[in-house]
């Protein structure tokens, strides 16, 4: 790819994140589909989906996002925009699609789109492993908070399919082990990655979790195993991260030194 067409890839994909702020402003107001994002989750209640306050994370996302879809344009070397450019663009036409899934409540159709859209994050962050900072941590809190978001749209659809399950035994054992498998993703990371961002985006989605069923406005307690189980993800993913913040930085002073 020469530098004219990376140059016009950087400018599709600032074109396309800004459709997709569009698109998701619009959704927020309930211009898509006559229901706003937070309408359709109230409709199906899962023992999964974290408290409103968590999805304030989107607002860091899509700033970080923004920032670097201008940067690309003046000072992200032609490499990065050569592996994130399509990508990238995908991932915000996948994005676009999921709102209009699920905004018309096509819940199925919803899942399977952000199942793509969790895979075409998962190329980018393997990607963009070597790059700096700021990039790395941009799509590993966004691939994280998608990784967060395919479950809890697993969970909206079961509900869908079976109204009156959503809280039963089965129900509270699967919210468990989701639980479980994003604290293993997290620590997992903190062993293989030196940028925590992954799993700070992961400790984060748990507390919202957690906000739902102590809180009075939602659960108020009443699945405790659940509350267990949330709090010790929540331990575990902290100290690795802990531990991996300053592994990461002894072995850095180290390596400054030699």
């Amino acid at each position: 790819m020469n530098k004219v067409s990376t140059r016009v890839l950087s400018i599709i994909d600032l074109i396309a994140y800004l459709l997709t702020i569009a698109v998701n402003i619009l959704a927020q107001f309930g211009v898509i589909g006559g229901r706003t994002t937070s309408d359709i989750s109230k409709m199906y209640p899962t023992l999964f989906t974290p408290a409103g306050i968590t999805f304030a994370i989107w607002g860091l996302i899509y700033t970080a996002l923004g920032i670097y879809s201008v940067l690309q344009l003046f000072k992200t070397s032609d490499r990065v925009v050569r592996k994130v450019g399509w990508p990238f663009l995908i991932s915000c036409l996948l994005n676009i699609a999921w709102t209009f899934a699920w905004q018309n409540d096509r819940i199925l159709l919803a899942l399977i789109i952000i199942l793509m859209l969790w895979v075409t994050l998962w190329v980018i962050d393997q990607r963009v492993k070597n790059e700096g900072t700021f990039v790395r941590s941009t799509f590993a809190v966004y691939y994280a908070w998608i990784t967060v978001a395919t479950i809890a749209n697993a969970f909206v659809l079961a509900t869908k399919i079976n109204p009156d399950g959503y809280d039963s035994v089965t129900s509270q054992f699967f919210v468990m082990l989701a639980l479980a498998l994003v604290t293993i993703l997290a620590v997992t990371r903190n062993m293989n990655d030196k940028n925590i961002s992954y799993a700070l985006t992961m400790v984060w989605a748990i507390a919202g979790v957690l906000i739902t069923h102590i809180s009075s406005d939602g659960y108020d307690g009443r699945y405790p195993a659940v509350v267990f189980v949330g709090i010790i993800a929540e331990i575990v993913i902290i100290i690795s991260t802990i531990i991996s913040f300053f592994m990461n930085n002894e072995k850095k002073e180290i390596s400054d030194n030699m």
